[in-house]
């Protein structure tokens, strides 16, 4: 790469000169809440959640991109240890495409 003042040249084709900064700052919480224990037919019945704030910035004149996720799940487990266990709501549905 050469460059000239105010303008690059990478193998013949030409360019301005770019220059930035990123930040990204994230928060997040999970929390596992055993509501039954040890009970006749039932191990433990458990609830899961979670949660997660993301924020990203280019340049400090931008005002950048927040994104927020959520996620709620439990979890049964009977007398014979046979686990079910409910898919998160991020989870995706249906056939997935390769």
């Amino acid at each position: 790469m050469s460059c000239r003042r105010t303008i690059c040249s990478v193998q013949g084709s030409f360019f301005l000169p770019v220059s930035g900064a990123e930040s990204v700052k994230e928060e997040y919480l999970e929390l596992r809440l055993p509501l039954v224990e040890d009970k006749p037919f039932v191990q433990a019945i458990d609830l899961d959640l979670a949660a997660r704030h993301s924020d990203y910035s280019i340049d400090s004149a931008s005002s950048g991109i927040s994104t927020n996720t959520f996620k709620i799940a439990g979890g049964l487990r009977t007398d014979r240890g046979y686990p079910f266990s409910q898919p998160a709501i991020t989870a995706p549905r249906g056939a997935q495409s390769v």
